[in-house]
């Protein structure tokens, strides 16, 4: 049956690639214009499919037989790599697997078929894989993951996480750093790796450990060894750095959780080699600020000859729904969008989340992605929406200081099987989205990974 469904959904996508040649859909110039909008979202052909239901359990529901321990809650995303000349999606879950839930590593085709649980963690090996994707290192072909550390069994063993390989082609796993944690080695790492292309050095953040104990930043050779300290975040720094830290020419560009003056997280650069570090921005949550950025990212849009960052804070601005959790003292509104100026270190607000006011997401749990094709910005929101269970929407991005404007990709129902409670990004591969949800899809309510032909 998903053979046939899939079959419908490259039908679809072809045509709607001829179509959306003639209208004209294509990149920003200098990410000033805005596309000309596709067919309306919701129609045949813009529709979601769920190519994988965890259940954790051999057949349940009448879903197709897995592996027992399929894995449970994805509270991250997918990396497409090419192996033997096929597309593969890699992915990770944070909990499922073996008796100890830890997680697992998994592949699987894009049209759905051949999932394979590849590894399943058992806290002694480490445990909870999440948040962002496994990066492929262009220049081994290996992936690179870590575990967050905390796990339920009573172990101690990698409690502070760890960094790990994956070989797409012989599948095997490598453990290449246990984290040590403060005061010289990070801690609870919640996001994978920026690969610097001139040096091949990995860099990374973890949300606690360094000097402080409030986080670090550091580098580590792609075979693995000893980290080298780049920076230990203090209160006034920033608190638990969570998303990928982004590389930008000889700049790191990254956003902390907490900490700064209001305590509700800071955007920072750090210049190549030796610093200088610099609070480029203190989020309030006052008026249309945002605050708490929850494991996101930031993400480098070329502008002229410029370049502006996008980034999401989970909480503030003034749209005020109401909806996003955890967001007492953090502005009344449910996220936001905000701009990054590289240049000048400018802040704005790109765009406010309203929730229920408007049903356009609340809770922007993760990052956007830039797709150059289609000339948008991709993004998920944990709430919100139709059904409060969650969305998938674009946003093009335009000149610095300038207001967005969103547009609804999906929203999730969390009861037909279509998952809901996304937590990070979504891919773009052949003008479809790939992403994964945490919650329903199969009575198990595991979570599902997906696919939107947005063509």
């Amino acid at each position: 049956m998903r053979s046939k469904i899939w079959g419908a959904i490259l039908t679809v996508a072809t045509a709607a690639a001829l179509a959306g040649c003639s209208a004209g859909i294509g990149s920003l110039p200098n990410e000033k214009a805005t596309p000309t909008p596709p067919p309306r979202f919701g129609v045949v052909g813009h529709q979601i499919y769920t190519i994988y239901a965890f259940h954790n359990t051999s057949g349940e529901n009448g879903l197709p037989t897995s592996p027992s321990g399929d894995g449970a809650s994805p509270k991250g995303s997918l990396t497409l790599v090419n192996v033997g000349g096929s597309n593969v999606l890699f992915g990770r879950t944070a909990a499922g697997g073996s008796a100890s839930a830890c997680g697992v590593f998994f592949k699987i085709a894009p049209n759905g078929s051949g999932y394979a649980l590849l590894y399943s963690f058992s806290g002694n090996d480490g445990c909870s894989p999440r948040h962002d994707a496994m990066v492929l290192d262009p220049a081994n072909g290996l992936l690179y993951s870590t575990t967050q550390g905390v796990n339920d069994t009573g172990t101690t063993t990698y409690n502070d996480g760890q960094i790990l390989t994956l070989d797409p082609n012989s599948l095997a796993v490598t453990d290449i750093h246990p984290f040590g944690g403060a005061p010289s080695d990070g801690s609870q790492q919640h996001s994978s790796f920026s690969i610097d292309p001139s040096s091949g050095m990995l860099y990374g953040q973890s949300a606690l450990g360094g000097a402080h104990d409030h986080g670090f930043i550091y580098s580590i050779a792609p075979g693995g060894g000893a980290t080298t300290p780049i920076f230990s975040f203090s209160s006034s720094d920033g608190e638990e750095p969570h998303g990928r830290i982004l590389q930008v020419g000889s700049v790191l560009w990254g956003i902390t959780r907490k900490g700064g003056a209001a305590d509700l997280g800071t955007v920072f650069s750090y210049r190549l080699p030796s610093g200088p570090f610099t609070v480029v921005l203190d989020f309030t949550g006052v008026g249309s600020d945002g605050a708490h950025s929850d494991h996101g990212y930031l993400t480098a849009v070329p502008s002229g000859s410029d370049t502006i960052l996008y980034g999401m804070t989970q909480c503030g601005g003034t749209g005020g729904g109401g909806d996003s959790s955890d967001c007492s003292g953090m502005g009344s509104g449910d996220g936001v969008i905000f701009q990054i100026d590289t240049a000048t270190g400018a802040y704005n607000t790109f765009y406010q989340f309203t929730g229920t006011n408007a049903n356009d997401g609340a809770d922007p749990y993760g990052s956007l992605v830039y797709d150059p094709a289609s000339g948008y910005l991709y993004g998920m929101t944990r709430l919100g929406g139709s059904h409060d269970e969650g969305t998938v929407f674009r946003i093009a991005p335009r000149a610095f200081g300038s207001v967005g404007s969103i547009q609804q990709v999906y929203h999730f129902d969390g009861t037909k099987g279509d998952g809901a409670k996304p937590i990070d990004n979504v891919i773009v591969n052949g003008g479809i989205l790939y992403g994964m949800t945490t919650e329903g899809g199969s009575s198990k309510n595991d979570g599902t990974i997906f696919a939107i032909p947005i063509l």
